[in-house]
């Protein structure tokens, strides 16, 4: 009623709080969220919710420079999406490259394909990868925020960029639901769990 101070809390509270600090140290960031290897999920989910989604960096969304696809086997492609991520346009980035090649299933296709195609294919899955824990490193040095998923199960989890960012104390894992995430936020681990 009217004179009673209203203490409740806002869902987005947090993020305005965060939006705030990180402006005191002169760091500003273009959106809240960015999705990479995804078509717009969280990006279109977050403008729903008030916040700045920032793109949605997949083969089936498409650069508004060029009008091509976000081909991160394009090194350009990739080059461009490092340099936004260096540019701080995200407060949290989130990283989801494709899991195909690292699931167990695909083990059994590989005498189906041939030694030539599957090292074909398994190279350019992990390059996706080490792309993504580059994003991560790049993302935790500037004091933003990354979230790497791929299913708990994946093989993808034994790569030794994987382990190295796992390995920093401030980075954690959470499985649930058959899924498996990696991130430094402890606010989203703990969402996740």
């Amino acid at each position: 009623g009217k004179g009673i101070e209203n203490n409740r809390k806002r869902w987005d509270d947090g993020m305005k709080e965060m939006c705030k600090e990180l402006n005191k140290y002169g760091m500003t960031v273009k959106d809240h969220v960015m999705e990479m290897y995804s078509p717009e999920r969280v990006t279109s989910m977050a403008e729903r919710m008030g916040l700045r989604g920032g793109l949605a960096l997949d083969l089936t969304t498409t650069d508004p420079d060029d009008g091509m696809p976000w081909d991160f086997d394009n090194e350009d492609k990739r080059n461009k999406a490092m340099k936004m991520v260096i540019d701080k346009k995200a407060l949290l980035a989130i990283l989801s490259p494709m899991c195909t090649m690292f699931s167990t299933l695909q083990i059994m296709n590989r005498k189906w394909m041939g030694k030539e195609r599957w090292d074909e294919l398994w190279n350019k899955a992990v390059r996706h990868v080490e792309f993504c824990m580059e994003i991560a490193k790049i993302q935790m040095e500037s004091k933003l925020y990354f979230l790497f998923e791929h299913p708990e199960a994946a093989r993808s989890w034994t790569l030794r960029p994987i382990q190295r960012l796992a390995a920093n104390e401030d980075v954690v894992n959470v499985v649930g639901q058959r899924m498996g995430w990696m991130t430094h936020s402890a606010a989203v681990a703990e969402v996740l769990k």
